[in-house]
């Protein structure tokens, strides 16, 4: 795409033709007055080349600078027109604050006008590639490989970039699927590491209040005053108890050899 000229209706807007012969264009804003300091060249429409161009190629009015240039229209009721080539064919497209002319072809919508834009190129939107290109926003100039914003998808930014310097999009993409990857056992291993706090915790917990419990019972035991003669009895009663056992074993052992004596004879 060559752009060719920038012109109005409003005889205030002065022409910008853009030479074919050269690789690059400049709007310098040049001072009349060279010994007054005070004198710049802000305000004589280097800025507002810019954004009638943007608005000119399909930037859309959620920018202030074009909500603010539409209403200037409106109230001028000012024309703009953008004449272009592509790939052979000239374009020239005139646009007031809420009409579309191509060609003299009228888009009551700006949806269309941007279908038609989008068809001018392959693979991304039209917007999206000529936005790599043509910055007009302050966070556009922060690194120099992000040219939209910053908040846009790296991902994204570094795939058009690649695209458009024709490069082979294949470890980009092996790079972004490895990348989810990570991502995914990162948050896996998070999880899992949650887990075993709340096992430890909960493991914790229970002996706490094990504890707790032994801890009362040994606060509310009390020995009965007559416990230790209590015990000497039990333990004569375990002994006689015992005695009988032994004896009881005795007898029916001597009573099982007499048998087998017996059995024999």
């Amino acid at each position: 795409m060559k752009l060719i000229e920038l012109s109005s209706n409003d005889v205030r807007f002065k022409p910008l033709i853009f030479k074919k012969d050269v690789s690059l264009n400049i709007i310098v804003g040049e001072k009349v007055l060279k010994n007054d300091k005070k004198k710049t060249s802000n305000g004589i429409g280097k800025s507002l080349s810019l954004i009638c161009i943007d608005f000119m190629l399909g930037k859309g009015s959620q920018s202030k600078e074009i909500k603010k240039l539409k209403e200037i229209m409106k109230k001028e009721d000012i024309v703009l027109s953008l004449t272009f080539e592509h790939e052979n064919q000239i374009y020239r497209i005139q646009r007031s604050h809420n009409q579309i002319l191509l060609n003299e072809e009228v888009y009551t919508k700006e949806s269309e006008y941007i279908d038609f834009l989008n068809k001018l190129v392959k693979d991304y939107s039209f917007r999206n590639l000529f936005s790599r290109f043509f910055r007009t926003n302050k966070d556009s100039y922060n690194e120099a490989v992000k040219q939209v914003t910053l908040n846009e998808n790296p991902y994204e930014n570094n795939k058009i970039n690649a695209y458009l310097l024709g490069l082979d999009l294949e470890y980009l993409e092996k790079k972004k699927e490895l990348k989810s990857k990570s991502d995914r056992l990162k948050v896996l291993i998070k999880e899992l590491n949650a887990i075993q706090k709340t096992i430890n915790r909960e493991k914790e917990i229970e002996y706490e209040e094990k504890l707790e419990k032994i801890e009362k019972d040994l606060e509310s035991f009390e020995i009965a005053e007559d416990f230790n003669q209590l015990k000497s009895e039990a333990d004569i009663l375990t002994s006689e108890i015992q005695t009988l056992r032994n004896q009881k074993a005795f007898f029916n052992r001597e009573i099982r050899n007499k048998k087998n004596v017996i059995d024999v004879n």
